[in-house]
Parts: structure tokens; C-alpha cells; sequence
């Protein structure tokens, strides 16, 4: 998707669409559901900014560089912190990639709502 507006919209409907998923009862939440949701919609929260901003992100689709695309556009985004994110899909496999604890994923919803607050500012 190129569009920045559609993609920013989708991640954030998506976003209230995990917001739902974590409002469940902790034993009916799907945490690896969760976990990979919540990294699609930074990961497309992030893209939309690039988008906006008219860089080619084509064959980009990790978080770490396009982060660091978007800290060299805006110092706003190095104040954004991925590190408690433990899910590195580049590094880990299978369902190792993936957090099934309920209070990481929390967190990492906590992170994708931050990136969104940085992003929508661009978008409004």
C-alpha cells in the first residue's frame, strides 16, 4: 500500500482492534495474535510517516531501519524505545518471534500507542 493516509488509517483501526483483544479476559486473550499485530501496526505506523514524507521504503520492512529512517527525518522518533520489544523476528524463529506472556504484549500495545501519538501529528 502507498497510500500514507489509508496505511496510517488501517494501523490505527487495527490498533482499536487489539485494544479490544487486551480488554478481554487475560486467559482469552490471544497474546501471540496480539504480539503480531502490534508489530504490524508500528511497522505500518512507521511506513505511512515515510510515505508522507515521500521516501522509498519498497523492499524496507524491518522495525529497526525503518525507525532509524524516520529519527533522521524527525528527532521526535529517537524518543521512541523499542527495547523491551524482545520480539526480533529476524533473529528469532518460529514461535520464538513471538511474546505469549499477556503483560509484554500490554507493553508492546503501550509502545505501538506512543509511535501512534508521534505519527498522528503528521497526519491531523
Amino acid at each position: 500500500m502507498n497510500n500514507p493516509n489509508q496505511t496510517f488509517q488501517l494501523a490505527s483501526d487495527l490498533l482499536e482492534f487489539v485494544n479490544q483483544e487486551l480488554n478481554r479476559p487475560e486467559e482469552d486473550v490471544m497474546t501471540t495474535s496480539v504480539c503480531h499485530q502490534t508489530r504490524g501496526i508500528i511497522i505500518d505506523m512507521l511506513t505511512a510517516y515515510l510515505l508522507l514524507k515521500g521516501k522509498n521504503i519498497s523492499a524496507i520492512s524491518d522495525l529497526e531501519t525503518l525507525h532509524a529512517m524516520c529519527c533522521q527525518l524527525d528527532a521526535k522518533f529517537s524518543k521512541l524505545d523499542f527495547t523491551s520489544m524482545r520480539c526480533h523476528p529476524i533473529k528469532l524463529q518460529g514461535e520464538k518471534a513471538y511474546c505469549m506472556d499477556i503483560e509484554h504484549v500490554r507493553n508492546c500495545f503501550d509502545i505501538a500507542n506512543k509511535v501512534k501519538e508521534t505519527v498522528s501529528y503528521y497526519f491531523n
